[in-house]
């Protein structure tokens, strides 16, 4: 394959990996939002 056959595969995987890592962040966050509001309700 070329590398302008290549490339959309690229951009496609780029594209991927960068909203799983921000759907990883929303996780996270909304996981410390709701430890902190169980630690406040103690």
């Amino acid at each position: 394959m070329t590398a302008q056959a290549l490339k959309p595969h690229l951009t496609i995987g780029l594209v991927q990996s960068v909203n799983y890592q921000e759907q990883l962040a929303n996780v996270g966050y909304v996981k410390t939002r709701y430890l902190s509001y169980l630690i406040f309700r103690l």
